[in-house]
């Protein structure tokens, strides 16, 4: 397995499309930041695990935000960064899904990666941005937030932080998207610029190393 350094990343979510295109940076985005995972090949893998109640529309944003960022590294990097997604538990990227309840899932998330065992992607039942009923069951949740939810976690896994001033930027890696009613992103010129410096040593052919700088200007 392929090593990481121990961090853990708490996150909320943001929403997306499949299609690797990308934004322009008039999104409210001053810098993100960056940091190593300690990945030692840039060759990754990414594998999702569902439970019996875990809803189809989230197992399909999933899968669609794994191949978003799979097309969209392929496009920026030329095969010197990939991320291709592999059945099995051996993956380098886990996304967890085991434990989404029936009545309504919980799919806000944060990213967890660990010395010598890879990443994990959790769901997190503190993390829904869907207003709940004071009381009943909570709302099934929807695509397009599970769409956003994975891809900014797996953002987190590929080595970046978060867009600031994080609560009001609309970047991937933000927590703006909350704001508005429908929300929509995608991958930034500013995102990919990031992972150019995360990334710097594979783009080289170089020994692994950390990023020499803490943050992206946009």
């Amino acid at each position: 397995m392929k090593k990481s350094l121990s961090i853990a990343i708490a996150l909320i979510a943001l929403l997306g499309i499949a299609q690797p295109t990308l934004a322009a940076d008039a999104n409210g985005t001053d810098y993100i930041e960056v940091y190593y995972p300690g990945w030692e090949d840039p060759n990754l893998t990414i594998s999702v695990q569902t439970g019996n109640s875990t809803p189809p529309q989230t197992v399909a944003a999933v899968h669609d935000a794994i191949a978003l960022w799979s097309q969209t590294l392929q496009k920026a990097f030329r095969g010197a960064v990939t991320l291709t997604e592999v059945s099995g538990s051996q993956a380098d990227i886990k996304v967890d899904l085991t434990k989404s309840r029936a009545g309504g899932n919980v799919f806000g998330a944060f990213a967890l990666c660990a010395p010598n065992r890879g990443c994990t992607i959790l769901e997190s039942s503190v993390l829904h941005p869907i207003p709940q009923p004071p009381t009943g069951k909570p709302g099934d949740y929807p695509y397009e937030w599970s769409l956003l939810t994975a891809a900014h976690e797996i953002g987190h896994t590929l080595g970046l932080g978060h867009a600031q001033p994080i609560e009001t930027s609309l970047d991937l890696m933000g927590y703006g998207a909350f704001t508005i009613g429908d929300p929509s992103f995608r991958i930034s010129k500013c995102d990919i610029a990031a992972l150019e410096v995360v990334w710097e040593w594979a783009l080289n052919g170089e020994a692994p190393r950390g990023p020499s700088v803490d943050i992206v200007s946009c």
